[in-house]
């Protein structure tokens, strides 16, 4: 098998600089040097952010006190659209911020958004109901 490059041997690959080798700007802050006998684990947030849908497809005719039917069901598409809809159902659970403070916060961000579509999309004579400084898991 070829050796496509290792530090601990002197051979240099794209993914591992030979020793010594300078390694400056967005490259330096991506490579992590660990002694060979350590475990390198990578904190990855278990909620990601997610991305702003800004469009006309995130508006719906307001909920009124006589068309609650249809708004849910444009609002299911809506929520499906900003990919929110397992916020909705629940199915995200808040991740513990002291062991994932990236998740957490991505998961208030991301429900922050979600409150924020349905206050878009109601009447104001509606808005009484779902109280404007409330996250929606408390409306």
């Amino acid at each position: 098998m070829l050796n496509q490059g290792n530090a601990l041997t002197g051979a240099a690959s794209p993914l591992t600089p030979a020793p010594g080798t300078s390694v400056r700007g967005a490259q330096a802050s991506a490579i992590a040097i660990a002694p060979a006998n350590a475990d390198v684990v990578a904190i990855v947030p278990l909620i990601l952010r997610i991305l702003i849908v800004e469009s006309n497809a995130t508006r719906t005719k307001e909920l009124t006190d006589a068309n609650w039917s249809t708004w849910k069901g444009s609002m299911k598409c809506i929520f499906g659209l900003c990919d929110l809809s397992d916020y909705v159902l629940s199915n995200v659970i808040h991740p513990n911020p002291m062991h994932d403070p990236v998740g957490a916060k991505n998961w208030d961000f991301n429900n922050s958004y979600m409150a924020m579509l349905i206050c878009e999309n109601i009447s104001a004579s509606q808005k009484v109901y779902a109280g404007q400084d409330n996250k929606f898991y408390k409306v």
